[in-house]
């Protein structure tokens, strides 16, 4: 049978005695005042409400056979004994304390590349992989798009900006409403005036006459007829009523302008305009021609408010060149022999021509 070794664990603040001296205990079991908090007779001080900390229990020798093959080297080592004082709490706090500094990203690790040791600096703002957090990988593309987005609306407000001032200062449609209203009159050629009531000329009630009949023309057309609504008379003229007349006159040069009614004899009894005072009628012609030596060009047309001028050219007839299909070529402003100013006020849905002034 082997011999058996008995092996103490050291206790944690015990002294090794020296030859002659009894040994001291350690200090965990020598208890303190402090500890305690038990009041002495000599002392005058009121106990202290203190907290007793439980002793840590002394590891109990351990009896471990001797052997030849066992050594004590290879006996495990014993464990490393608490420090006198030291209790659940401080394990808690300690634990704590490394809690915080993994949150605040303060941890001390091992440099493995070299044998120094390094402190690594960890935040909580990137990963252990070094990305930063918050951010995603999406990020990038979609504030692209958005900027693009950005730029592109950009350009379409510019571009629907500059459409609205060309489509403002484009007067195309307001030319062709002015040609068409004041055709009737530029054809017949007026002579200047301020007032239509103070200067009635022929061709300004000519104008209003020749109005209503081409407008009788024109539905007779589209209908493919040959009847009028208005009664013929020996000569095939149609019998227009004044008030149509003076409705149209009206319209041509606004509600305060009167006609003077008259016959206006153009040379030939078929096509002679003739005011018949009994009947309360115009005998017209219903192929009207219109005698001229000009040809009108609408030229510049400038707006104020309710108010429009318009440049007439007039081109000689003569003046006006001839294709190869022999259709005459329309004229320019520039080949005119003269000019009138055409002023027009807005009346209502329509216009009214209010003055004709020489340039």
């Amino acid at each position: 049978m082997s011999d058996w070794k008995r092996i103490e664990s050291p206790v944690s603040g015990a002294k090794k005695p020296k030859s002659g001296q009894s040994p001291v205990p350690p200090a965990a079991e020598q208890p303190s005042k402090k500890d305690t908090g038990v009041k002495t007779a000599a002392s005058g001080t009121e106990p202290r409400h203190t907290v007793e900390r439980a002793e840590e229990p002394v590891e109990q020798p351990v009896t471990v056979p001797a052997s030849p093959e066992t050594s004590q080297q290879d006996l495990p080592a014993p464990a490393a004994p608490l420090a006198a004082g030291t209790s659940e709490s401080a394990d808690t706090a300690l634990t704590k304390a490394d809690e915080n500094q993994r949150e605040t990203g303060t941890v001390p690790a091992e440099d493995s590349i070299g044998s120094e040791e390094a402190m690594v600096i960890r935040s909580r703002r990137y990963t252990q992989k070094g990305r930063r957090r918050g951010r995603r990988w999406y990020a990038a593309p979609l504030g692209l798009l958005v900027l693009l987005l950005a730029a592109v609306g950009l350009i379409s407000l510019i571009v629907t900006g500059i459409g609205a001032i060309r489509k403002a200062q484009d007067d195309t449609p307001l030319r062709k409403e002015l040609e068409s209203f004041l055709s009737p009159v530029m054809q017949y050629c007026p002579t200047a005036f301020s007032d239509i009531n103070d200067n009635p000329q022929d061709t300004l009630l000519l104008a209003a006459i020749w109005k209503v009949s081409k407008a009788e023309q024109v539905r007779m057309l589209r209908e493919n007829t040959e009847e009028s609504i208005y009664p013929p008379d020996e000569f095939w003229r149609l019998m227009i009523p004044v008030s149509e007349i003076e409705e149209s006159y009206r319209t041509l040069y606004g509600p305060d302008a009167v006609p003077v009614h008259r016959s206006i004899d153009e040379g030939v009894e078929d096509f002679s305009i003739e005011y018949d005072e009994a009947n309360s009628c115009y005998h017209v012609p219903l192929m009207t021609t219109v005698s001229s030596n000009y040809t009108p060009v609408f030229d510049t047309v400038k707006r104020k408010g309710d108010t429009v001028t318009i440049r007439v050219a007039y081109v000689s007839n003569t003046d006006v060149a001839i294709d190869d299909n022999g259709d005459p070529i329309t004229p320019t402003p520039d080949q005119a022999s003269y000019a009138q100013i055409y002023t027009v006020v807005k009346s209502g849905d329509g216009w009214a021509l209010v003055s004709i002034a020489d340039e």
